[in-house]
């Protein structure tokens, strides 16, 4: 992510993922992307808008391609 020009932070320290959306919120995140065992099984990850609470799955492997069309997605649907 941070190589595609994204600010990235990790959860080294086990919280929950409901702790980790509360220290996203804190550090004032727009978007949030969730990966875990789920996720990388699926090869689907969610992006998560956190100021409309709106979400888009976007598959794993194409991360680096469609991101920012998701995203821009998620910021057209707050302006409908």
């Amino acid at each position: 992510m941070r190589d595609l020009g994204y600010s990235a932070d990790l959860d080294f320290a086990g919280r929950s993922v409901k702790a980790q959306f509360k220290a996203a919120n804190r550090r004032q995140a727009r978007f949030v992307i969730t990966l875990g065992d789920e996720e990388v099984q699926t090869g689907q990850v969610k992006v998560k808008d956190m100021q409309t609470g709106n979400q888009a799955d976007l598959n794993l492997g194409q991360l680096d391609l469609d991101l920012p069309a998701v995203i821009e997605a998620l910021v057209a649907e707050e302006e409908k």
